[in-house]
């Protein structure tokens, strides 16, 4: 009794399948050729709302660019301009200090040398002394820098 249950249900339930196809198929066509009706309409849409933005881009934006990299050429120009201005003054100011204390710093260094040759022929031990030191540390210097 339990197989003809059982068969029974599986058979009831394979015709419900059929009929439900039966059923959703013409259905299913019909949604079908709707979507694709409707599809070609947001399609259409969507071409119109692209071609409206594609005007929009050459209409206001492309112009309004092309001013904004004209402003930023002038204004790079204009700080170039003041730049080399700014520059042209400091390297007068330096040229008239220059003129103004390059003898004294000449006769400093003239001085200078003057006294540290008193200095090494007062003290020859002392000089070759300060000389040797000099060198080695100089030597341990570029030796050191060799290493890395």
């Amino acid at each position: 009794m339990a197989d003809g249950f059982l068969s029974g249900l599986v058979r009831r339930a394979g015709d419900w399948r059929d009929e439900a196809a039966e059923r959703a198929e013409p259905r299913l066509r019909k949604g079908y050729r709707r979507a694709r009706h409707e599809g070609g309409d947001a399609l259409d849409e969507l071409r119109r709302l692209w071609s409206q933005i594609e005007e929009v881009v050459e209409r206001r934006v492309a112009p309004a660019a092309g001013r904004g990299a004209r402003r930023a050429g002038e204004a790079a120009s204009d700080y170039a301009r003041s730049a080399g201005e700014a520059v042209s003054d400091y390297a007068g100011r330096a040229g008239r200090v220059a003129a103004d204390y390059g003898p004294q710093a000449r006769d400093a260094a003239l001085h200078a040398a003057d006294y540290l040759r008193g200095a090494a022929r007062a003290r020859p031990l002392l000089a070759i002394g300060i000389a040797v030191a000099a060198t080695w540390i100089v030597a341990g210097m570029l030796r050191s820098d060799r290493r890395r």
